[in-house]
């Protein structure tokens, strides 16, 4: 699990957490695109075999090759976003979401790790890797001996 430091506005309707999609989108740094005149979103997440797209009019999401329907629960169409229902966030992107409402914070995991989850456990790698002492060279103590030994010609 990963901290990511940011903003997802999110409701809550029916007992259900409903995420800001494109909040999301620029939170876990997806290269998904929304076109407005279409009103359709499409990019890739996690590689780039991995597909996405999702046309709010059609109802419909491909996600990694596979056809999903949208129903009308598990969307809130807002005039300047889209909120989708944890679970099915979760089901689009591979990902798994829990939610600590109190707190306002959420914990994330995915399985295979999204870029932004490789790159912070690269960070912490290095971070800790750069604690370490600089290596060097042994030193001679006295009464050590060095031979140079020349090839012959």
């Amino acid at each position: 699990a990963n901290r990511l430091d940011g903003t997802v506005f999110a409701e809550i309707q029916n007992r259900q957490i409903y995420l800001s999609l494109n909040d999301m989108i620029a939170l876990l740094e997806f290269p998904i695109e929304y076109n407005l005149e279409t009103r359709a979103y499409s990019g890739w997440y996690v590689r780039e075999n991995r597909n996405f797209t999702y046309n709010i009019n059609g109802g419909k999401v491909l996600a990694n090759d596979q056809s999903l329907n949208v129903l009308p629960r598990d969307v809130l169409i807002k005039e300047d976003d889209v909120y989708v229902a944890r679970a099915v966030l979760e089901n689009w992107f591979d990902i798994t979401l829990k939610p600590n409402i109190g707190e306002q914070f959420m914990i994330l995991d995915a399985d295979p790790p999204i870029p932004i989850m490789e790159r912070i456990a690269r960070r912490k790698f290095e971070a800790r890797d750069n604690r370490r002492k600089p290596p060097a060279l042994p030193h001679a103590t006295r009464g050590c001996q060095y031979a140079l030994y020349l090839p012959q010609s």
